[in-house]
């Protein structure tokens, strides 16, 4: 099937919120907060910035993961109901693919994904990883996202919907 054709005045990203493997459990573990006096867990795991639209169901995405050869990567992902939000906003697309696809092979950081979640996050942000790597996108695409390698998927999701009102066109759950 053809790519459908975009809007090249938005951005799409998509945030892995299913319940997922033991390792994305682990990681809604780590980078959730306490609210009211009480622990929640993160609700995302995962952040993809779409590139193209292939099906109703299905997106070519590119990220930073470990899970797929511990590199930032492009592939194609089935959106099954209910695993996803989607979040799009009014932004460059042009700018934004062209850093995206410009990483695509670079290595995953482990190291710096591990370390958001501490004091001493701002200690290996040249590396990416998910949410840092998204983060630097939305930059790209005109979008306001400060300190994008301190962020978790969830902490991204928030500083986008935070630092760029007015801009938002949908956020749904697929």
């Amino acid at each position: 099937m053809k790519d459908q054709p975009r809007n090249p005045n938005e951005v799409h990203f998509i945030f892995y919120k299913a319940k997922g493997s033991f390792t994305d459990k682990v990681i809604r573990l780590a980078s959730g907060r306490w609210r009211k006096g009480k622990f929640v867990f993160a609700t995302y795991s995962h952040v993809e910035y779409v590139i193209n639209k292939v099906s109703d169901d299905t997106y070519v995405c590119i990220s930073a993961s470990k899970r797929d050869g511990n590199k930032i990567r492009s592939k194609r992902i089935h959106i099954k109901e209910g695993h996803w939000d989607h979040v799009v906003l009014t932004g460059d697309y042009q700018k934004a693919t062209l850093y995206a696809l410009s990483q695509a092979g670079r290595s995953y950081s482990t190291l710096g994904a591990v370390l958001s979640i501490t004091p001493w996050k701002k200690l290996f942000w040249k590396e990416l990883f998910c949410s840092h790597f998204i983060g630097n996108i939305a930059n790209k695409a005109g979008l306001y996202v400060p300190d994008p390698h301190t962020l978790t998927p969830d902490e991204l999701e928030r500083s986008i919907q935070a630092n760029n009102k007015g801009v938002i066109l949908k956020k749904d759950a697929a």
